[in-house]
């Protein structure tokens, strides 16, 4: 019924929200991978040129493809804030009896 129907639109919206947090965190993770290289290849740059040429090059490809995931991030981020709200709403209607 009707409750069945409510539970399965959570756990659906749940793993959705999920699935986007999971992105963000590697979005995330990509970034400080980039940091990183960064850092290596400022350290390095004196004794091994060769190697620091290619660090730069993988930082480059990293900070393009996080550049370019976070994009999307502002909105991510306001469609989960809005599910967030929506579902307190719903259940604010339901504990004082009001249906969908």
């Amino acid at each position: 019924g009707s409750a069945e129907k409510s539970w399965r639109a959570l756990e659906l919206s749940r793993n959705n929200i999920f699935n986007q947090l999971v992105r963000q965190k590697w979005m995330f993770t990509l970034y400080l991978a980039t940091l990183g290289l960064i850092l290596i290849s400022s350290l390095l740059d004196d004794k091994y040129p060769s190697l620091v040429v290619w660090i730069e090059h993988v930082y480059l490809g990293t900070a393009i493809t996080a550049f370019i995931l976070s994009l999307r991030l502002p909105a991510t981020l306001m469609n989960i804030q809005l599910s967030r709200h929506e579902e307190m709403i719903k259940s604010k209607q339901k504990s004082v009896g009001i249906k969908d």
